[in-house]
Parts: structure tokens; C-alpha cells; sequence
């Protein structure tokens, strides 16, 4: 008879705690989770910014380095941003939901005014929402003021002109399926939350500032130098 010989590692499979299906449900956890915790914190409305941005940190620093945990990470970025975020997410909020009903109003009352009306108007939404696709990761990732946040996040949306209309585009499709089918809120916010960071994450990083005081803290140091 031939014995095999296992490391200590192997001997679970793939339930062991080092294994990649280990590691792809502890992802898929965090993913997940985020995901949720963005949704219950978005709900008053005028929280939103704030939510936005601590689920894109708790999302890149937990989901895709396995830093810390997402509870923690969360809601320490929640807090640490709420204050600011709430002069950029108010006006955000009150311009979404005005342009929303324009946009609604336009369309249900077609003539050549009006039709004029409307593309100014989808022109409008998609300034407001390029600039929410950099302002929450930036607020989440630099300390600065609203003004030089929302500048920068401005000449990124011009500058990466392909990735904001692609953005935009998913959260319409993910928002369409959420609508379509409301059981998948449970996991489409994570799963578009996650993907995002990919291109973005690189992004941040070219625009970091070589002198490190601007990042936010300690930990987050070792994220641009990777």
C-alpha cells in the first residue's frame, strides 16, 4: 500500500482556509456586504455621497487587498466624510430628482421645444452623474476641499471620457435589473461597486500627489506604492 503524502494546507480541500474557494467566498462576502451596507446607508437620501464613498473604500481596501474588515472600514470612511459629503450629496440629491422629472416630463410631452428641452436635459444628467462617478472614491481616498475635488473629478470625466460613459451605462443596466428584478438588490450593487475599482483604483493612482500628507492615512500609504 502507498501512502500519499499532504501538507497540512492540503488536507481540508477545498474547505481549508488557504484554499481559493476560501478566498473567492471571503471576496464574495465582502462584496456582497458592501454592496448592502451602501443600499441601508443611501436610503435617506442626502446621505448618499457619504455612502458612496465608504462603500468604495471598505470595497478596495477589504473586497480586493483583504485589509481589514468591511463593517469597520465602512463606517469609519461614513463618518469621517459624512460632514463634507453633505454639501456635495444635498445639491446632488435635489439635482437628481429635478432632472429626473424633467427628463420624465419631456418625454411624455414630445414636441420640437421640448424635444430640445430634452437633450439639453440628458446632457445635464450625465454632467451630474460623471461627476459623481470620481467624487465619492476621490472624497473616500484624499483630504481636500469639495471645490478642488469636484474640479478634479470634472477633468476626469472629460479625460476618461470611454470609462464615464461606461460607468454610467452599467449602473443604468444595474439599476434596470434591480428594477426588473428587486431580489438582486441583494447582490448587484456589490458586484457593480466591485467591478469599478478595477479601472478606477489605477486611476487614483496616477493622480496621487507625491508628497503622501494629501492621502488620508496611514494604511492607505501602502495602497500606491504597490
Amino acid at each position: 500500500m502507498v501512502w500519499m503524502r499532504t501538507s497540512e494546507a492540503d488536507k481540508g480541500g477545498i474547505f481549508s482556509p488557504n484554499s481559493k474557494f476560501a478566498g473567492f467566498m471571503n471576496v464574495l462576502a465582502d462584496v456582497l456586504l458592501t454592496g448592502i451596507l451602501w443600499i441601508i446607508c443611501s436610503i435617506p437620501i442626502f446621505t448618499a455621497t457619504a455612502s458612496a464613498a465608504a462603500a468604495y473604500y471598505a470595497m478596495a481596501k477589504c473586497a480586493r487587498r483583504s485589509s481589514g474588515r468591511v463593517f469597520h472600514e465602512f463606517f469609519r470612511s461614513f463618518r469621517l466624510n459624512f460632514k463634507q459629503s453633505l454639501f456635495v450629496g444635498i445639491p446632488f440629491a435635489l439635482a437628481v430628482g429635478l432632472t429626473v422629472l424633467d427628463i420624465f416630463y419631456l418625454w411624455n410631452n414630445s414636441n420640437s421645444v421640448n424635444d430640445a428641452l430634452f437633450i439639453a436635459m440628458l446632457l445635464v444628467a450625465f454632467t451630474v452623474l460623471g461627476l459623481f462617478v470620481y467624487y465619492p472614491p476621490m472624497l473616500s481616498r484624499f483630504s481636500d476641499t469639495n471645490l478642488n475635488i469636484l474640479r478634479m473629478a470634472a477633468q476626469l470625466m472629460f479625460r476618461y471620457l470611454p470609462l464615464t460613459i461606461g460607468v454610467i451605462v452599467l449602473f443604468a443596466l444595474f439599476v434596470a435589473g434591480v428594477w426588473l428584478m428587486p431580489w438582486t438588490i441583494l447582490f448587484l450593487p456589490g458586484i457593480f461597486i466591485y467591478i469599478i475599482t478595477f479601472p478606477l483604483e489605477k486611476i487614483l493612482h496616477k493622480i496621487s500627489p507625491d508628497k503622501e500628507e494629501n492621502i488620508v492615512d496611514e494604511d492607505e500609504k501602502s495602497w500606491y506604492n504597490r
